[in-house]
């Protein structure tokens, strides 16, 4: 039982650290992975009514 929760608890700390190094390998296909949005776009700037 010992061992079980050993690789347990190392495959439970790895998993966040493999997030943040993806996103600091590839950010924008990170970002596009997690459905985030490029920022800033100018083309998806939104309208104003003046």
């Amino acid at each position: 039982m010992r061992r079980f929760t050993t690789v347990l608890t190392i495959l439970l700390g790895l998993f966040p650290l493999s997030f943040g190094l993806r996103f600091l390998l590839d950010p924008h296909g990170a970002a596009a992975g997690f459905g985030i949005d490029p920022w800033p776009n100018p083309a998806q700037r939104p309208v104003t009514s003046r």
